[in-house]
C-alpha cells in the first residue's frame, strides 16, 4: 500500500460512518441508486436531528443500511488496466 492510501485511510477514519461507508463503495466502483442517496441523506438528517434539536426524534435509520467503513483491502483491488472509478452527479440549481 503506498503513502496516499494509507493517507485516504487514515483520513477517512476521522470522517462519519456514512461518509467511511460512501468512500468504501466509491473505491469499489459500485454505483449508487436514488435510492443509495436517500439513505445516507436519512443518516445525515438524523445525525443533524440529534445535533441541533435533541428534542426532536430523528428519522429512523433506513431498513437495510449496513455502514462499513474503508480499509485497505478495499483500496487493493485497483488495476492499471481498468478504467478509473468516476464519480457522477447532479447538484440541480446552483
Amino acid at each position: 500500500m503506498g503513502d496516499l492510501e494509507a493517507e485516504l485511510l487514515a483520513w477517512s477514519t476521522k470522517r462519519e460512518p456514512w461518509q467511511q461507508d460512501l468512500l468504501r463503495r466509491i473505491a469499489a466502483g459500485e454505483v449508487l441508486s436514488t435510492i443509495d442517496f436517500r439513505r445516507y441523506t436519512n443518516e445525515v438528517e438524523s445525525q443533524q436531528f440529534a445535533v441541533k434539536s435533541p428534542w426532536i426524534k430523528a428519522p429512523a435509520p433506513a431498513p437495510g443500511m449496513t455502514l462499513i467503513a474503508l480499509d485497505e483491502a478495499h483500496l487493493q483491488s485497483t488495476s492499471a488496466d481498468l478504467p478509473p472509478v468516476t464519480v457522477v452527479t447532479s447538484l440541480g440549481v446552483v
